[in-house]
């Protein structure tokens, strides 16, 4: 409890990287596909009866894409038509920090529902959550190498030595797809790059777009977001490479 499965991160050192993502992701089409019972977990109680009409409430967790306050603003109309959709009960919305802050609360099951990327989905199956959907189109679950504009780097080779910027260790597309295609590449970013986990996806690009890193890793929902939102900081940047698709993300 509060460590990822042992066999976890033993697949990510041993096993080639496409391996590696294959791994993870298939498991989670299959848990998309064929949904079992749900875990014997035990039932918690009030320590008074509910007022009469009042629905039980649960969190909904949503992993940080963004800082909680703009995740809140994306978010809160979701969960306002769930509540309007049925009469049982009521959900809240619960965010972390960073990538480490959602995952403890995660293992702390302070969410009823969460989104969960493939690697948290399989890592996680043994928390007792199992996964009964997955968001949007698997085409745009794939990983997005952002450089300065007007960047030369055309091979990975040339990041050798160069600071790159990711979200978080566990950021399944922004990170782990990403650097599996450098590495495919010719390119361990863990042993040839200076690594920087910077907490949200807005940041890692940020950091390109101020000077900090030559290249960041993100994902195509926080790269459209980032061209809507900051227009001005989305020109100064461009994307380099793209790796291909993989399932999308698990409710």
């Amino acid at each position: 409890r509060g460590r990822y499965p042992g066999w976890t991160m033993r697949a990510l050192r041993s096993m080639p990287p496409r391996q590696a993502m294959l791994q993870f992701s298939l498991p989670l089409a299959v848990l998309c596909a064929c949904i079992g019972p749900p875990p014997d977990v035990a039932p918690t109680y009030s320590p008074a009866p509910a007022e009469p009409g009042q629905r039980p409430e649960h969190a909904f967790g949503v992993f940080p894409l963004h800082e909680p306050v703009r995740l809140f603003a994306e978010w809160q109309p979701v969960l306002d038509a769930i509540d309007a959709s049925q009469d049982r009960f009521s959900v809240r919305f619960e965010a972390g920090r960073d990538y480490p802050h959602y995952e403890a609360k995660i293992r702390a099951h302070s969410m009823a529902l969460a989104l969960l990327n493939p690697y948290q989905a399989v890592a996680f199956a043994d928390q007792g959550y199992r996964v009964v959907a997955k968001m949007g189109d698997d085409a745009s679950l794939r990983g997005t190498i952002v450089v300065r504009k007007g960047d030369p780097v055309r091979h990975p080779a040339e990041l050798k030595g160069e600071t790159l910027t990711f979200p978080s260790p566990t950021a399944f597309a922004a990170a782990m797809m990403n650097k599996a295609w450098l590495h495919e590449r010719g390119l361990d970013v863990d042993r040839d790059c200076r690594v920087m986990y910077v907490g949200s996806q807005t940041s890692a690009l940020l950091n390109v777009f101020l000077g900090t890193s030559r290249a960041a890793g993100t994902w195509p929902l926080a790269w459209a977001t980032l061209q809507r939102e900051r227009p001005e900081v989305a020109r100064g940047l461009e994307v380099r490479w793209e790796t291909p698709p993989l399932v999308n993300v698990a409710l």
